[in-house]
């Protein structure tokens, strides 16, 4: 990753364990990468190969910086790591999916916030439409 960021990827690679491997979660690299002006897809593609865990949720990609009373202020801002469903926030998945190359073993877990959970299947629909551009390392 660019930066300092780039370190943990260069530790990752300086372990070279089998038990080592990353997480990605796409939601809080989606406000970070916008918080430090760095772009999403690129920086989830670096860390993608070293993925064997992702964690699927959506938000718009800012920082939670302002007071806010409520999640439902929060939400209205779109402030936060608001744990949406995959498709209600900023985050082009079908670019992100179409771009990363997985481990073979990767997991994917969707993370809905609690007040999200009767949209879980959409989130699982969502999931079945992108595995076709999932790539992986497999040989």
């Amino acid at each position: 990753m660019n930066g300092s960021r780039g370190v943990e990827i260069s530790q990752s690679r300086s372990v070279n364990h089998s038990h080592v491997w990353a997480t990605l979660d796409v939601g809080h690299a989606f406000i970070e990468t916008d918080f430090h002006g760095l772009d999403l897809v690129s920086e989830c593609t670096e860390l993608a190969p070293y993925a064997l865990h992702v964690h699927m949720h959506d938000n718009f990609g800012r920082q939670d910086d302002i007071s806010m009373y409520t999640e439902s202020e929060r939400l209205a801002f779109g402030h936060g790591d608001l744990h949406l469903p995959m498709g209600m926030g900023g985050i082009d998945w079908d670019t992100l999916f179409g771009t990363c190359v997985f481990p073979k073993e990767v997991i994917f877990n969707i993370e809905l916030a609690r007040r999200y959970w009767h949209w879980r299947q959409d989130c699982v629909d969502a999931m079945k439409a992108l595995q076709p551009k999932i790539k992986t390392n497999a040989a």
